[in-house]
């Protein structure tokens, strides 16, 4: 999470308006993504990385 009153914030590149979704430096949505996007996103992202 990014707080936009901190002048010295460091913003991701890619990040261009608010809201921004990113898992790692991955730009997943701009703007709120509907659930069943987000969830199969983070699905896949678990899938990737094996189980926890």
């Amino acid at each position: 999470m990014i707080d936009l009153d901190d002048r010295d914030a460091e913003v991701p590149a890619g990040v261009v308006g608010t809201p921004t979704f990113l898992i790692g430096r991955e730009i997943v949505s701009i703007g709120n993504p509907c659930l069943g996007l987000l969830l199969d996103t983070l699905d896949a992202v678990e899938s990737a990385d094996g189980p926890c």
